[in-house]
This record gives structure tokens, sequence and C-alpha cells, in this order.
């Protein structure tokens, strides 16, 4: 739990998107360039991380992953929302709606 800690503080200074992705996840891919596009309209207000989930199993394991992409949204010490798939649509929905 010490690893995720230090996500969850970091959030209360600026905002964190966090992507569990793995070199053979297809939907992964298919979603770079949206994801690229998102990063840099957020840029300035939040913290973009990619962690690959296939060298980072305790964070896997802190995070409750099952699964690749996962996006997870932590602001202020909080996780407030983690999805799962092809949901990025909802992940800019959201974001946008926080900010």
């Amino acid at each position: 739990m010490e690893q995720i800690g230090y996500y969850l503080e970091s959030s209360k200074l600026k905002p964190i998107l966090i992507e569990f992705t793995s070199p053979g996840c297809t939907i992964c891919q298919s979603l770079v360039p949206e994801i690229e596009d998102f990063e840099k309209e957020i840029a300035d207000k939040w913290n973009f991380i990619k962690i690959d989930a296939s060298k980072n199993m305790q964070l896997v394991i802190d995070f409750d992953i099952y699964g690749s992409p996962t996006f997870i949204i932590i602001k202020d010490g909080v996780i407030l929302n983690k999805f799962k798939g092809n949901s990025f649509d909802k992940v800019k929905e959201t974001i946008r709606s926080i900010q």
C-alpha cells in the first residue's frame, strides 16, 4: 500500500489520471491517439501517468486492476472513479466535469 499512498498524496497537489496498460493489449493500442490528444488538453491541470501492468505487479494489486486498459481518476487523495476496458469517452467526460 506504500506505492498507492504516493499517488493519493500527489493528487492533493494536482489531480491524476492513471492508465494501466499492457504490451499485448489491442484496445490500449487503439486508444493511443485519442489518449495522447486528451493528455495535451488536460496537461496544465492534471498529471497523466501510464503504467505498464506487466511490470508493476504491486500497483496492479494495490489498485485492484483486473484488465487493461484500466483508468483511475484520483483527486484530493481520493480515488474518484475506475474505468475498465474501452471506456475512454466516459473518462474524458468525467474529467471535464471535475475541472
